[in-house]
């Protein structure tokens, strides 16, 4: 199967790419190098706390791989606009973008329980962006290519 259609191209980018990156995510809270994990900062949005249940696990976490998919979306169409040279480095420079962005908006509208982040919850952050934004360019760009193949035979 071969995705043709742009929107289509991102959003399965994004989920692959955020899903990358909740698992290294887990990973790092499992190791204690995190107090937050993505799908708690999803289920603080959704529920006004960490999710406390099976159920609102699932849900934080299927929300938080939906969020990634639109983030693939619009990192898709932002590529018609500013072309894909340098690939990499723009999506890089995108996933760490959507984490700082991110951040703020949470500082600035004081949500409670994503305030108060520690250094080290910041740097797996910003670390997890990153490979979130490379994942994004590379798997955005396999499947771009493999449209191109298809559109020529």
């Amino acid at each position: 199967m071969v995705i043709m259609d742009r929107l289509t191209r991102g959003f399965f980018a994004g989920i692959i790419a955020g899903i990358i990156q909740d698992t290294i995510d887990y990973i790092s809270h499992s190791f204690g190098l995190t107090k937050l994990k993505y799908l708690d900062w999803v289920g603080i949005m959704i529920y006004g706390s960490k999710p406390n249940t099976l159920m609102e696990t699932i849900l934080a976490l299927g929300g938080e791989i939906f969020f990634s998919g639109i983030i693939g979306i619009v990192f898709a169409y932002l590529l018609l606009k500013i072309n894909s040279d340098n690939l990499l480095l723009k999506a890089w420079l995108y996933g760490v973008a959507i984490w700082f962005g991110t951040y703020g908006v949470m500082t600035l509208f004081k949500v409670r329980g994503l305030i108060a982040i520690d250094v080290t919850t910041a740097l797996v952050d910003v670390f997890t962006s990153s490979i979130f934004g490379l994942v994004l360019g590379y798997t955005l760009r396999w499947l771009d290519q493999k449209s191109q193949v298809k559109k020529l035979s």
